[in-house]
C-alpha cells in the first residue's frame, strides 16, 4: 500500500508516545561501594561481626543487589543472627530477585521481631504492588506508614501505588513528602518528573529529571524516563545521549532496546528496529507501546501477517486505539484481505471526525 509510506513516520512518534555541563557529581553509588568494601573487610578480620553482616545486606539492597543482599542476610542467619529481624530483609533480597511468591513466603514463615514488623509490610506492599493486587497492596502499606512514618523511600512505593490505583494527587502528595523527608532522595525526584510528565506535560518533567540525575547520575529508571520524554519531544541526539548512559549503568535492560529501536524505526533501519526489538526477550510485549512498534516495524518489513497480529493484541487491550486499526486495515490490505481491511476501518468512518485517510 504506498500510501502508508506517508503516515508512518507519525506512527513512531505514536509508538514512542505509548511506551549539563559542569563537574560529575559524587556518584552515591561509589560511596555505597566503598562502605561494601569496608564492611567485607570488618568480617573477614570478625566473622561473627552480626551487625557489619546486617549492614552488609542492607548496603547490598541499597544497590539494588538482589543476589548479594540474599548472601549477605544467609551468612548473617549462618552466624547466629535473630531471624525475627533478618527475616524482612531476606524477604526484600527475593523480591529484588523478581521471586516475590519466595518474599512473602519467607514473610509467613516465622515471627518478626516487632522493630522489623514496618519493613515486613513495606516489603509486602512492594509484592503485592508489583502482583497487581492493590488491596493488599494498600493494607501492607498502612501497616509500613504507621510503622516508619519518616522513611523518605518507603513514601515513593507509597506514591507508586497511589499513582497504580489511580489517585492523583495522592500520589503527587505522597512524593513530595517524600522529597520533604529526604531532598536527595534520587528516586523520589524521578517519581515526580513522571508524575509531573503526565499531569503538566513533557517540558514540565525535565527540570525534574535533571534534579534526579544531579544526585545520582547513575539513576538507570531517570535515565530510560528521561530518554523516552526527550523522544516524545522530538530532541533524538538528548534521547541517544541518555540511552547510552542507560546503557552503561545497566546493560540488557528491555527498555533500552524498546527505546533504541523507536529511533531506528525514526531512521527508517527497520532490519536495525526488529533486531532490538527481538532483544527485549518478550518482557515489553504487554506494553501498549511495544505492541504498536513491533506492528509498525512489521509492516514496513513486510511481515503483514505478523503486523496484523501485533495490532489485534493491541486493539483486545485498547479497542479505541485508532492507529492500531489503521496499522491493521493497511496490513490487511497488502496480503489481499480488502474485507479485513473495511472491518478494521469500519468504526474509525463510522465517527463524526473520520479522519481522510480511513
Amino acid at each position: 500500500m504506498r500510501a502508508r509510506g506517508a503516515w508512518i513516520g507519525a506512527l513512531c512518534g505514536a509508538a514512542l508516545l505509548a511506551g549539563c555541563g559542569g563537574p560529575r557529581p559524587q556518584d552515591p553509588r561509589a560511596t555505597l561501594e566503598e562502605r561494601r568494601a569496608e564492611l567485607r573487610d570488618a568480617i573477614a578480620d570478625d566473622p561473627a561481626a552480626l551487625d557489619a553482616r546486617t549492614e552488609l545486606a542492607r548496603v547490598a539492597i541499597a544497590l539494588h543487589d538482589g543476589v548479594a543482599a540474599e548472601a549477605a542476610v544467609k551468612a548473617a542467619l549462618a552466624a547466629g543472627g535473630n531471624a525475627e529481624v533478618l527475616r524482612p530483609l531476606l524477604a526484600r533480597a527475593y523480591a529484588m530477585q523478581g521471586d516475590g511468591r519466595r518474599a512473602l513466603q519467607t514473610l509467613d514463615a516465622g515471627p518478626i521481631a516487632a522493630e522489623a514488623i514496618g519493613e515486613a509490610a513495606w516489603v509486602a506492599g512492594d509484592v503485592h504492588l508489583d502482583n497487581g493486587d492493590l488491596g493488599a497492596a494498600r493494607d501492607a502499606f498502612d501497616r509500613a506508614v504507621r510503622e516508619l512514618p519518616r522513611e523518605s523511600a518507603l513514601w515513593v512505593d507509597v506514591a507508586r501505588f497511589r499513582d497504580a490505583n489511580a489517585d492523583t494527587l495522592g500520589a503527587r502528595d505522597a512524593v513530595d513528602y517524600a522529597i520533604e523527608l529526604d531532598p536527595q532522595n534520587s528516586g523520589a525526584l524521578a517519581l515526580k518528573a513522571n508524575l509531573v510528565r503526565t499531569q503538566q506535560g513533557l517540558v514540565a518533567a525535565l527540570s525534574w529529571y535533571d534534579k534526579a540525575l544531579a544526585i545520582d547520575p547513575d539513576n538507570a529508571g531517570a535515565l530510560i524516563d528521561q530518554a523516552a520524554t526527550f523522544g516524545d519531544l522530538g530532541r533524538y541526539r538528548d534521547m541517544l545521549a541518555a540511552l547510552r548512559r542507560a546503557a552503561a549503568v545497566t546493560p540488557g535492560d528491555p527498555r533500552l532496546y524498546y527505546l533504541q529501536a523507536v529511533l531506528a524505526a525514526r531512521a527508517d533501519d527497520y532490519q536495525l528496529a526488529r533486531s532490538l526489538l527481538q532483544r527485549t526477550r518478550g518482557e515489553m510485549d504487554d506494553q501498549p507501546g511495544f505492541m504498536l512498534l513491533s506492528a509498525v516495524v512489521e509492516l514496513q518489513l513486510g511481515g503483514e501477517a505478523v503486523a496484523a497480529s501485533w495490532a489485534e493484541r493491541l486493539l483486545m487491550a485498547q479497542p479505541d486505539n485508532g492507529t492500531a486499526r489503521r496499522i491493521l486495515a493497511a496490513a490487511n490490505w497488502a496480503d489481499g484481505d480488502a474485507d479485513g481491511a473495511g472491518e478494521a476501518l469500519a468504526p474509525l468512518v463510522a465517527r463524526a471526525d473520520a479522519d481522510s485517510w480511513s
